[in-house]
């Protein structure tokens, strides 16, 4: 596609808004008035924070400072075995078994106990039935279709044999550690007991199932596999969450009654009279779900190993983040890694501080994890703590989780961090903490070896939510990007869509309804997203700074964050004392965070908790509002560079804001043109939102009818607000200005985002109000942006002219020159891109519009007539001039910040470059182009990226940028746009699907037919429909209707398109050697060649060369067919055109065959072969392994020979699949010779006895089928 027309068309708007700002008459320079507010807020206390019950689940401060003799459960750790470790998994059931029955007698009182134990009892009983029966299995040989399920289940069925094993045990050894008499204690625990309870029935009857060892059950168990599979690895999960919910709570309830003096929990006995032992796990089990941390693990991993290799100082290291973002499980994944497991062995200690809300309760912990004794209460744990850390003779990994629990206690802050450098005072112990915040406890150095955490690549957070789901769709990608990726919350969502029958659309629904209420698998910071950020909103940091709250709700309110410049002009925030005391408290508790640009942002459940539960006071509204409609007033300013950034940085804050002022008692004409300012800045800018101009049309509509401002009632009612006591009055004629201007500026911006129909309906009503009101300079504007948006249609192209010619003579009588020249640009586009095709007229409007913006020193309207030379220089293939032109517009798009302006140019620099064949220089600029637009995609600039992937032979990419471009167009009704990317597409299906190639065509030539009345003459993109129909008419052997389309294309080709002649001139030469005109072809194929490399297509010029050798070869005047061919293969190989290359390197060796030079013409295909291969050309293949086959073929004697039959026989399918009925025909003729000089293979049978005609019949049969039988030159007079 380096060689074909590109086809562009005028914007079908205008360079800059027309309405309001400057050059409304209307556009105030209206101030908010300031100092209506006070510093303080007094109504403030309804939406502040109350203290935090200290007995709910998300405060953890349930223990006295005080308490000395403390308890701590131990943390979970299931540990799976292999599957033969069998001995000592026997025994693990054996103790849990005892510990089953005492707990039996101990809980009797407890009913809901008893049940958990007895489920226990069973599956123990049960599962050394599976053990028994894993090891006769594995031992039995003479079963070995059985040894598959086997090998796949038994794993996991012991897996989770032990892990109830494990989990019973922490379980009844935190119940034995209760007083069975405290019934309020046990009742916060009976539901998670019970949960408990339903997971290990269903354990239970599973384990009960895989224990019948009758044949019935072995052949269901084979079948059934995978669901069995599947419900081991639910249960597994579900049992994980039960357990850790327990876990916590109990962990509080114990560390509640540990600090009462009567508490009994030390000397607590068992049914023999003796104190038992507590039994502790060391660490907490490896993550099963970890995705999107591997560089941090790496790091830290890699560190570990420098650490050992070197003297320096061991790892203190401190993952910090918000609540949610997986600092634990990056903690964990790190301690369970095979190199930290082999570096520190059995010296891995993994303790929560979740409960250590003392500095007795943290050394209580440590200690308890260490296994030491501390149970006497005269012990002193901390010395016992140091001296086994003295004596350890290898190195020791720490791992101190949710530290931030004892820390942010300021009374005992001092005391933690002493501790922390007591236990990092010995070379041997490396430290981990992980904690809420972006703070470093002070005392110890930390190696910042990472960043604080942040949310996880959307990749990655996919990746978590199928592996948990096991499902995956638009709607689940858009619930991941609603939480922003945050790993809890995604994990939690990845949960309730693992529900059977519960869909990712029906989550998505839930999500606009019940927001981050919806994300609990549970009531812990675990397990529920409102808990964890809870626990952070209530920290002690957040507590002693009641500033931070307020300002947190000021910006969850803010859709795109808090830009510095916003923060460091906003002052007097009604009932903040200190704005930047408070961004240092919620930075430290990580509540917020800086993105790039130096923005304040808040992560999205944070933001959506704190909209729900702690909305901004009405006075921080109001003062939000006041400050964006000032910086909307701002935007007709956009020629500021410092007002465009801080703009661009606040885009969706200011549209948020004006839409919420517009309920507001706020004066509505202030409102509208801050508006109307607005869209000034958004419409140069590429982005714009027509939400709040819609709002404030219907307002002005309701205003100019009863004379009365309608403002929301908040008891459902609508009230009249009388405008004399709310605003200055507006006469009736400036009030339906206002609403025609803002109409006109809507119009505008919905052909941006070309909805057409929309933006016409409004610049008729927006024309009825201007001309009421004999606003001449308004309605001039409208028929110029009516002339624009009907120059984009064929159907309207004359009425455009009308109306644009009106505006000229309109904005003439008004002496409006830059109006003037505005219309000048809309006629020059109308004479490149019309049915008028007059490219010396409109190089003549473009470059008397460019004086005329020059004399009014308008830098838009230069760069937008620079821009449109640029288009004409394209359409009359000057593509140097063209680059000049472009180049020489963007210091004016990018001074006046005009990101569309500037992207179209590079795009229109890209295509010069496209049809000089500098492939890469072109995708670089419409890249950067693309990149520049981001995230609008213009279809016109998919054109160009799909072209720039046909030339590089990325066929299937180059169909789904097309495919994408075509969605575009229909979206916005764009037929003839749809019917170019139908003709695209059918080129890049050309040489790899000839089939879907023809589809394709059919349907551009259907979309042109059906515009014909619109085209009294043929524009560029019918001429080139017309060619390469041709093309696909010869490679059918369909000659004639060939020849009618090539001659009516070349005939229509009436203007000065040199890049268009070239390309008709290729077509008729190849059509000439279609039917043996080689002479005629060679001279055909001069012109082709005279035309490219006059305008410098490469590409262009290289495909003549290789078809006037060709000529050569056929004409048999070998030494010139070399000549040129070895010219086209150095042109080709300068612009990486494989698909060319290849074809030279074809013809070349052809040359070599009827030379004689048997071995050249050998090593020359097989090169071919490679080339064609690497550009999927299927046709090219195809003559590269006839050719093959004809030199291994030459000889019926030869060893080559069966070498030589398969060369045929993959000649012979590819020529079918490329549909070349001739080469087909001639593989048949061929065939027959080869049998009949005695080489009588079943191959060669099969192709000799092809019937070529009837495989014909019938694809014309299909042809007709899909409509491409119609002919397109039939639509022509002559």
């Amino acid at each position: 596609m380096g060689r074909a027309t590109i086809f562009t068309r005028a914007p079908p708007s205008g360079a800059i808004i027309f309405y309001g700002g400057k050059k409304g008459s209307t556009a105030t320079n209206a101030k908010v008035p300031s100092g209506t507010h006070t510093d303080q807020d007094t109504t403030e206390s309804k939406n502040t924070t109350s203290p935090s019950n200290p007995n709910t689940p998300g405060d953890l401060s349930v223990a006295s400072a005080s308490s000395k003799t403390q308890i701590s459960i131990p943390p979970i750790e299931p540990t799976p075995r292999k599957s033969d470790d069998v001995n000592n998994l026997n025994s693990k059931l054996s103790a849990v078994l005892s510990l089953v029955k005492e707990v039996a007698i101990v809980m009797k009182s407890v009913p809901y106990v008893a049940t958990v134990a007895s489920v226990v009892e069973r599956i123990i009983n049960v599962a050394q039935v599976c053990i028994n029966l894993l090891i006769r299995k594995k031992t039995d040989r003479s079963r070995p279709h059985l040894m598959q399920v086997v090998q796949s289940n038994s794993d996991r069925r012991l897996e989770i044999i032990d892990k109830v094993a494990v989990y019973s045990r922490v379980v009844f050894e935190a119940l034995l550690h209760c007083d069975p008499q405290d019934e309020k204690g046990f009742a916060s625990l009976r539901q998670d007991l019970e949960e408990i309870r339903s997971v290990l029935e269903s354990i239970f009857e599973v384990l009960q199932n895989l224990s019948d060892n009758s044949a019935s059950s072995r052949i269901s168990r084979l079948i059934n596999r995978d669901e069995i599979t599947s419900r081991l690895e639910r249960e597994n999960r579900k049992l994980d969450t039960c357990v850790t919910a327990f876990q916590f709570k109990s962990a509080i309830l114990l560390r509640t009654r540990s600090s009462s003096p009567s508490s009994s929990i030390v000397s607590q006995t068992s049914s023999t009279g003796k104190a038992r032992p507590l039994r502790f796990g060391r660490l907490r089990s490896k993550p099963s779900i970890v995705f999107g941390r591997e560089k941090e693990i790496s790091i830290i991993v890699e560190h570990f190993k420098k650490d050992k290799n070197s003297s320096n100082v061991p790892l203190r290291l401190a993952i910090l983040g918000p609540g949610g973002i997986g600092k634990t499980t990056l903690a964990l994944s790190v301690l369970h890694h095979d190199d930290v497991s082999y570096a520190f062995g059995d010296e891995r200690f993994f303790i929560s501080c979740e409960a250590s809300t003392s500095i007795d309760l943290l050394i209580h912990e440590i200690a308890v994890a260490f296994e030491l004794d501390v149970e006497d209460p005269a012990s002193k744990p901390l010395e016992k703590i140091l001296k086994r850390l003295q004596l350890i003779q290898q190195p020791c990994l720490v791992v101190l989780d949710n530290f931030e629990t004892p820390w942010e206690l300021s009374h005992v802050r001092p005391e933690v961090e002493a501790l922390l450098q007591e236990l990092t005072s010995t070379g041997a112990v490396s430290l981990i903490v992980t904690m809420r915040g972006s703070q470093y406890p002070a005392g110890i150095t930390w190696d910042t070896v990472i960043p604080p955490l942040k949310p996880v690549a959307l990749e990655d957070a996919c990746t978590i939510y199928e592996t948990i789901s096991k499902k995956m769709d638009d709607h689940a990608v858009r619930l991941i990007k609603a939480v922003d990726c945050v790993p809890l919350a995604v994990t939690l969502l990845g949960h309730l869509a693992a529900v059977d029958g519960e869909t990712s659309e029906d989550l998505w629904k839930r999500w606009e309804e019940e927001r981050t209420s919806m994300l609990e698998h549970g009531d812990d910071r675990l397990s529920n997203i409102e808990q964890s950020v809870q626990l952070s909103l209530s920290s002690p940091r957040m507590k002693r700074d009641p500033d931070a709250l307020k300002f947190m709700s000021l910006l969850s309110s803010l859709p795109d964050g808090m830009s510095a410049i916003t923060l460091q002009e906003l002052v007097n925030i009604p009932g903040v004392a200190n704005t930047h005391k408070a961004v240092s408290t919620l930075r430290q508790n990580a509540l917020i965070f800086d993105d790039l640009d130096r923005t304040l942002r808040v992560l999205s459940p944070i933001k959506l908790y704190m909209q729900a539960r702690h909305p901004p006071s009405q006075p921080i509204k109001t003062f939000l509002q006041d400050y964006y409609i000032n910086l909307a007033m701002k935007g007709s300013s956009y020629h500021d560079k410092n007002v465009r950034k801080h703009l661009g940085l606040e885009l969706g804050n200011v549209d948020a804001l004006l839409f919420d002022s517009l309920n507001s008692a706020k004066s509505l004409e202030l409102i509208s043109n801050a508006i109307l300012n607005f869209c000034h800045f958004t419409y140069i800018a590429g982005v714009s939102s027509t939400s709040a101009l819609a709002q404030v049309v219907d307002r002005l509509e309701v205003k100019e009818k009863t004379g009365f401002s309608v403002l929301p009632n908040f008891f459902g009612r609508r009230t009249q607000k009388n405008r004399h006591e709310a605003e200055a009055p507006l006469d009736i004629d400036s009030i339906i200005k206002l609403r025609a201007d803002c109409l006109g500026c809507w119009a505008q911006l919905l052909v941006r985002q070309h909805k057409f129909e929309e933006a016409e309906a409004k610049i008729q009503l927006a024309m009825s109000l201007h001309k009421k009101i004999q606003d001449d300079h308004g309605y001039a504007y409208d028929l110029h942006n009516l002339g624009r948006l009907q120059s984009f249609s064929y159907m309207n192209q004359h009425n455009a002219y009308q109306n644009i010619e009106a505006a000229v003579k309109l904005h003439r009588e008004l002496k409006d020159d830059v109006g003037q020249a505005h219309d000048l640009l809309g006629l020059g586009h109308l004479a490149l891109y019309s049915y008028l095709r007059d490219t010396q007229l409109g190089l003549e409007m473009f470059l008397k519009a460019l004086e005329m913006f020059k004399a009014a020193s308008d830098d838009l309207g230069q760069a937008s007539a620079l821009s449109g030379l640029g288009h004409a220089m394209i359409s009359v293939s000057k593509y140097p001039e063209a680059e000049k032109y472009f180049e020489e517009s963007m210091p004016h798009y990018r001074q006046m910040g005009d990101i569309t302006g500037e992207s179209n140019s590079l795009a229109g620099i890209a295509s010069s470059f496209l049809l000089r064949s500098s492939f890469k220089k072109a995708r670089t600029y419409i890249e950067k182009a693309m990149a520049l637009c981001a995230p609008l995609r213009i279809p016109e600039h998919l054109h160009i990226l799909g072209r720039v992937n046909i030339t590089e032979y990325r066929h299937s990419a180059a169909r789904e940028v097309f495919n994408e471009a075509l969605r575009l167009h229909q979206r916005r009704g764009d037929d003839l746009g749809c019917a170019h990317v139908y003709q695209y597409l059918a080129h890049a299906s050309f040489v790899d699907n000839f089939d879907l190639c023809l589809q394709f065509l059919t349907k551009s030539v259907n979309i042109m037919k059906a515009s014909r009345n619109a085209l009294p003459s043929a524009p560029s993109s019918l001429v080139d429909l017309l060619s390469f129909q041709g093309m696909c008419y010869q490679r059918l052997v369909r000659y004639t209707d060939a020849a009618n389309c090539h001659e009516i294309a070349y005939d229509l080709r009436k203007y000065e398109d040199e890049l268009g002649k070239g390309y008709d001139f290729y077509t008729l030469g190849c059509y000439s050697i279609g039917t043996g005109h080689h002479r005629e072809a060679c001279g055909v194929f001069k012109h082709g060649h005279q035309y490219h490399a006059q305008i410098g297509n490469i590409q262009g010029t290289a495909d003549c060369l290789s078809k006037c050798g060709e000529c050569h070869l056929r004409l048999e005047e070998f030494d010139q067919a070399l000549e040129l061919l070895s010219k086209a293969k150095d042109l080709h190989s300068s612009i990486d055109d494989t698909l060319g290359e290849g074809t030279d390197l074809y013809l070349e060796a052809c040359v070599y065959m009827e030379q004689g030079k048997t071995g050249d013409a050998v090593e020359t295909v097989y090169e071919a072969v490679r080339l064609h291969e690497r550009s999927g050309a299927v046709y090219e293949k195809a003559k590269d392994f006839a050719l093959l086959s004809s030199m291994c073929l030459s000889n019926p004697d030869s060893s080559e020979v069966a070498k030589g039959i398969g060369y045929l026989r993959d000649a012979f399918v590819l020529f079918i699949q490329a549909r070349a009925f001739q080469e087909v025909s001639e593989c048949v003729t061929y065939a027959g010779q080869v049998w009949e000089s005695k080489v009588q293979d079943p191959t060669v049978d099969m192709i000799r006895n092809f019937n070529n005609e009837v495989f014909k019949q019938d694809y014309d049969k299909y042809l007709e089928s899909i409509g491409f039988m119609g002919h397109m030159y039939y639509y022509f007079d002559y």
